[in-house]
């Protein structure tokens, strides 16, 4: 799966999470593999984000976050999830 395609996955896992909780999740899990595909997005789809990936690398994504729901890198996960 390609960067921005994995993002867009993650847009549509947040909305269907929270469509079918009924709120946004508590934690998207994301593997390391894959937050290291998220920084290479560039500055145009990421925004100031990308001066903090660059800068401090993919513990900024924990910092940050993704749609208002906090971010936990987890090595060796195969796959993002949400809680």
């Amino acid at each position: 799966m390609g960067h921005l395609q994995l993002l867009y996955a993650i847009i549509e896992a947040a909305a269907e999470y929270h469509n079918k909780h009924g709120h946004p999740a508590k934690v998207l899990k994301l593997p390391v593999l894959q937050a290291y595909q998220i920084a290479k997005l560039p500055r145009d789809v990421l925004g100031p984000l990308s001066e903090k990936v660059l800068a401090k690398g993919i513990k900024s994504l924990e910092e940050h976050g993704f749609f208002g729901i906090p971010i936990k890198l987890v090595p060796g996960l195969a796959q993002f999830g949400f809680e």
